[in-house]
């Protein structure tokens, strides 16, 4: 199963969905259907220019980015379909 497989199988297009630093290898893209928020730390046309320097070859899959971030605040995890749950804020 490809890692968009085993992202996508616990969602459905219906579903609202937050997507954090997807840049160019995104798992629930906006051009599949979904209803996605992206947040990254730069906007579509730098995240475009960057990865054209190291050679990415999917930048036709960069998708414009709806709030930018320098650092994402401490976030409490949360697993998927809500099976379990962190309550103690990740590092970094």
């Amino acid at each position: 199963m490809t890692r968009a497989e085993q992202t996508c199988c616990h969602f459905d297009r219906t579903m609202r969905l937050i997507e954090i630093g997807p840049s160019h290898n995104q798992g629930v893209a906006k051009a599949d259907a979904w209803q996605t928020t992206i947040i990254d730390h730069a906007s579509q046309h730098d995240l475009l220019e960057k990865y054209a320097t190291v050679g990415v070859a999917t930048l036709d899959r960069i998708e414009p980015v709806d709030s930018e971030q320098d650092a994402p605040p401490p976030l409490t995890a949360l697993r998927c379909c809500g099976r379990s749950r962190v309550d103690r804020p990740l590092p970094g």
